[in-house]
């Protein structure tokens, strides 16, 4: 039932980042998730997105195996 309703909230947030890029003259991409089975994800292309995005903004760093770690923002 959770993945019934993820999938819903993801399409509409997918549709919504879609109808402002258009207004904007943009186009998106084809929609990806890792780790769903759909598509055939190798995990070394992670090194791609954080060479083309800043992940320490969304919380994240990629680790030497390619996997991405929630960083620590809060002190110990």
């Amino acid at each position: 039932m959770e993945n019934v309703a993820l999938d819903q909230s993801v399409r509409k947030v997918v549709e919504i980042i879609r109808e402002k890029a258009e207004a904007d003259g943009l186009k998106l991409s084809r929609v990806i998730s890792p780790g769903s089975g759909r598509i055939n994800w190798r995990i070394k292309n992670q090194e791609l997105i954080c060479k083309n995005l800043k992940p320490e903004v969304i919380g994240v760093s990629l680790t030497s195996n390619y996997a991405l770690k929630p960083l620590n923002r809060f002190p110990s």
